[in-house]
């Protein structure tokens, strides 16, 4: 599986093994993705165990199930968008073996069970251990511990099962927060607001099929709307900070309110306080009254005559230049183009 964007997943046993219970071994490996695919449409292959090529050595002492790369002759089945080598290997006690790696990988080995000795130094790893190879070759040595004089009596009849898993280093900065890892703090945090909006995907799957009650309609949009609202004023405090130093939030929310250039803010401001005034009103509200404010944030968000998009607009309306790229702007633009999907999705009664 490609996460990139981000994908809501599970992994679940077979029916029969949910039904009748047990003990379930299963390894699972995230691989960081290059800073130029964070973003990139999440993939999913489904590789039934059938079909993950096996390959042994004449005499039936290795066995390999190739699950990335190649070895013994075998290669992989499934695509993979970094360069990574994923073997699970058994060797029979007292065999010992050489896997040809690229030179510019750096490898690791993963212990599942028994015994063995790894590296030209041979160094012993056992179960539940993990094992790193100097990056200096072109191929990494492993042993069954048997071989070793010094070996444990256990290491007569269990033989040794690892995973090998040599990759391409990508050499960039890594920054992890929870389920997220990013290469910056502030791509961590547009990654956390993003993750927040897989709920509003949810609530627009539900419009679809369902019809929705005037309140939840209200509500959902006034999320989203103080959401951008909030991302804005971030942007216009930056600006504002680079030219006069710091300013408060209520300093901000002054300029906002009192300075023509920024009428475009103040407009979603005030239509973030009418939705409000609707969902509180004990009256009931008509569906021209809400065909009428839904129309009004249409125009706000909506691209101009040039089909520039709300962030490239909101720029330009501030009178600076078009062309310069808000710090923010692909998020401004998806969240502004979620609040658009709802729009156009919702049927009014």
């Amino acid at each position: 599986m490609i996460a990139g964007a981000g994908v809501v997943h599970s992994e679940m046993p077979e029916a029969e093994f949910t039904r009748t219970g047990g003990r379930l071994h299963g390894i699972q490996l995230w691989v960081n993705l290059p800073q130029r695919d964070k973003m990139i449409a999440p993939r999913y292959q489904e590789i039934p165990s059938a079909q993950i090529p096996v390959a042994q050595t004449k005499d039936g002492s290795v066995t390999v199930r190739v699950i990335a790369g190649e070895a013994l002759g075998a290669k992989a089945v499934i695509e993979t968008r970094t360069p990574i080598i994923y073997l699970h290997f058994t060797l029979q006690p007292g065999v010992s073996m050489v896997q040809p790696i690229p030179k510019e990988y750096n490898a690791f080995a993963y212990v599942l069970d028994g015994s063995g000795l790894f590296g030209t130094e041979q160094e012993r790893g056992e179960d539940g251990q993990m094992v790193i190879f100097a990056p200096d070759g072109e191929e990494v040595a492993i042993a069954h511990a048997l071989t070793c004089q010094f070996a444990n009596p256990a290491d007569a009849t269990q033989p040794l099962n690892l995973l090998l898993i040599p990759e391409v280093p990508l050499n960039e900065p890594v920054v992890r927060y929870g389920l997220f890892v990013m290469n910056t703090e502030a791509e961590i945090r547009q990654a956390i607001t993003i993750t927040e909006m897989e709920g509003w995907d949810i609530f627009m799957h539900n419009t679809l099929q369902h019809r929705m009650t005037q309140h939840q309609l209200l509500t959902d949009i006034r999320i989203k709307l103080l959401h951008l609202h909030k991302l804005l004023l971030d942007v216009e405090r930056n600006r504002y900070e680079q030219v006069r130093g710091q300013v408060s939030n209520g300093e901000l929310l002054q300029l906002v309110i009192n300075h023509d250039q920024f009428a475009w803010l103040h407009r979603l401001s005030e239509l973030i306080v009418q939705i409000d005034e609707l969902i509180h009103s004990d009256e009931p509200t008509t569906s021209e009254v809400i065909a009428a404010l839904i129309a009004d944030v249409r125009i706000l968000l909506a691209p101009d005559e040039a089909g520039n998009d709300f962030a490239v607009k909101y720029d330009a309306a501030f009178q600076r230049n078009p062309d310069v790229v808000l710090a923010h702007a692909n998020l401004v633009t998806l969240l502004a183009t979620k609040v658009q999907q709802c729009i156009e999705a919702v049927r009014l009664d």
